[in-house]
């Protein structure tokens, strides 16, 4: 049964379009939250367009410690236009 609902979804996910877009989202939940992620939240880039200098998206392996150690936003994908 398990597996005929992975099925299920996996056609499903196949109808969607792609959305090759990131809307950064600062969820107000850090004790000290940085006011650049304040800034761009609500912002939109393309995927791999970087958020703010050296930063794509939080948790960046790529970024420096000082954007995403105990941040806790997200992005969010989201339509064309």
């Amino acid at each position: 049964e398990y597996l005929d609902q992975y099925d299920k979804a996996k056609k499903q996910h196949r109808k969607r379009p792609a959305l090759p877009r990131y809307q950064w989202v600062h969820t107000g939940a850090a004790k000290e939250p940085r006011e650049a992620h304040i800034a761009i939240s609500g912002e939109v880039r393309a995927v791999g367009e970087e958020f703010l200098p050296g930063l794509k998206f939080p948790g960046d392996p790529d970024a420096p410690p000082s954007q995403t150690i105990y941040c806790h936003c997200y992005v969010r994908r989201v339509k064309e236009g």
